[in-house]
């Protein structure tokens, strides 16, 4: 899995060289933005700042802010690597795909324009209607509406005027109300959005590409609070007043708070999507996009790379990870947790990783549902985030989706050698410290070698005694030898054979010999301690974390 949490520059890399306009240039070259906006709003920043991280996406992509009131002109709008700023909305539209740094003012430079709340009155002559023909030939566009500009959409003033604007009033999906008529609502609490319909390509609306379902991610970022009126701790404040929905759109989802509705008392659409002619339309209730990158930058990112691919037409849904894999990534996870790695050892893990990590796929797939893989993948990403409320939270859940069903995962990890080479080293070099908090992490899970065997001898007298006794036996052997591959045979060939004899005798015999089996199993034993145990488990640990095939994904999810 999406993995899937990833820095910007990660999320660039894999996102961007995707979005190729069809027919018109490689699919390993940046997508062509314009972000045009009113203001510089802070969604405006947040999506300049990331499409600047990128140098093939910033050469390709520019910027416009329209001048402040009573100006002429053009805001700024860019800082230092951001995309070049325009001092004028694009107003010509070539018949062939032009660059945007050869031409920057023809429509034709671009895949994708996003509107931030732009005041479509300051458009002049044929600009309106060149921007609609620019949709109708393949262009995408994203419209998000805000408090200040969009109202002026609605009003009627003078008639030649408002007619001039009629192409742009027919690429939007809904049809837009005056505020000034709209009803008052108080913005004070957040509320969530309702998820009502869905169309392929649409990938923006998977925050967390680890997640099954469309939308996975979004129940993270809203939370829960019973007291807060929309009952979610984050959300959505606003959503600008529609009055319909047009027949072609899609609704994606509704504003939840039905004080803000329809007048057939359905939710206010929030995201809508519609096709005119070869081109796609996404609107956007509101500008506040912002929230989720202050929850989770990953989370936004995402949003608005898939979004502009979505607008282009060249999204394309990413498989999901097959559970197994999931479930090695929480294994490495979790052993990146209990021994408590720092960021720099972290970065120095990450580099041995790639020696001693295990073959990737190949694992047998198992049928898990989508409340397991769910919980799965939730626990995944709260150990990701290294917040400990979180993970207990989500260690909860994955127990609760364990207790109701449990998937045969072919999860296991096998040693590699380089590991094994590797592990007592690492140990060596760690503090004090991490050892103690691997010691606390075991808690009553850490193995006594004798009663394991012990436990063994029993459970192999039993009908379906084996596994447990295997079971047994394997965590004695890794109690005993550690890492040690030839010491570890040697036992569980010790205990096999004493296991056999156990077995073949009648419950009398047992009985009768059960002090001199139990004789065995301490000369099995020997005299080790328990300060020797510990070391071999953390030593058997580390190898094992070291061999996890997830372990650079799990590693790259802390570090980003």
């Amino acid at each position: 899995m999406t993995p899937i949490r990833t820095t910007a520059l990660a999320a660039l890399a894999a996102l961007w060289p995707a979005a190729a306009p069809a027919d018109e240039k490689p699919a390993d070259k940046a997508p062509r933005v314009l972000l045009a906006a009113g203001a510089p709003t802070r969604d405006f920043q947040f999506l300049r700042t990331l499409v600047a991280q990128d140098e093939d996406a910033r050469a390709a992509s520019a910027v416009f802010v329209q001048p402040a009131p009573g100006k002429n002109e053009a805001r700024p709008g860019a800082a230092d690597g951001a995309p070049k700023p325009l001092e004028r909305f694009p107003d010509r539209l070539g018949d062939k795909a032009a660059k945007a740094e050869d031409k920057p003012y023809d429509l034709a430079s671009y895949d994708v324009i996003v509107a931030f709340d732009l005041d479509w009155t300051r458009l002049k002559g044929e600009e309106p209607d060149l921007l609609h023909k620019w949709v109708e030939k393949g262009g995408g566009l994203v419209l998000v509406a805000g408090p200040v500009n969009t109202v002026e959409l609605t009003r009627s003033g003078d008639k030649d005027a408002a007619k001039r604007l009629d192409p742009i009033r027919d690429l939007y999906p809904v049809v837009l109300q005056d505020a000034r008529a709209a009803n008052d609502r108080d913005t004070a609490d957040p509320w969530p959005l309702h998820f009502v319909g869905g169309k392929e390509g649409l990938t923006f609306l998977k925050l967390n590409p680890r997640g099954r379902g469309p939308h996975a991610g979004w129940k993270e970022f809203f939370g829960a609070d019973d007291k807060a009126p929309g009952g979610v701790e984050r959300g959505f404040f606003d959503a600008y007043a529609v009055t319909a929905v047009k027949p072609a759109a899609t609704v994606l989802a509704t504003f939840a708070d039905l004080r803000a509705k329809l007048k057939d008392g359905s939710g206010m659409p929030y995201l809508v999507a519609a096709d005119v002619g070869k081109g796609r339309v996404i609107y956007l209730g509101s500008g506040e996009t912002w929230r989720l990158r202050q929850y989770r930058t990953a989370f936004f990112d995402r949003f608005w790379l898939e979004m502009i691919r979505s607008a282009a037409g060249t999204a394309k849904p990413a498989p999901e990870p097959p559970a197994a894999e999931v479930a090695l990534e929480v294994k490495a996870l979790r052993g990146l947790r209990a021994f408590r790695q720092s960021r720099a050892e972290m970065e120095a893990l990450r580099k041995l990783a790639r020696e001693t990590a295990g073959p990737a796929g190949g694992r047998k797939k198992a049928e898990v549902g989508d409340e397991y893989y769910q919980a799965l993948a939730d626990l995944a990403d709260a150990l990701a985030s290294g917040d400990e409320i979180r993970i207990e939270a989500a260690e909860k859940e994955y127990a609760a989706a364990q207790a109701r069903g449990r998937p045969d995962l072919d999860d296991a990890v096998a040693l590699t050698e380089a590991a094994r080479k590797a592990a007592p080293d690492l140990l060596r070099r760690m503090r004090p410290a991490q050892l103690t908090a691997f010691a606390a992490a075991l808690g009553a899970d850490a193995t006594d070698p004798r009663e394991r065997l012990l436990a063994a001898l029993a459970e192999v007298r039993g009908d379906k005694g084996e596994a447990k006794a295997a079971a047994d036996v394997a965590a004695a052997a890794r109690a005993l030898a550690g890492v040690e591959a030839d010491k570890s045979e040697r036992v569980a060939a010790r205990m096999v054979a004493l296991l056999g004899k156990a077995r073949g005798l009648s419950d009398e015999e047992f009985k009768t010999q059960k002090a001199d089996l139990e004789k065995e199993v301490d000369k099995i034993v020997g005299d080790v301690s328990p300060v020797e145990v510990l070391r071999r488990e953390a030593e058997y640990a580390l190898a094992e974390l070291l061999s996890n095939p997830r372990l650079g994904e799990a590693l790259d999810a802390r570090l980003k």
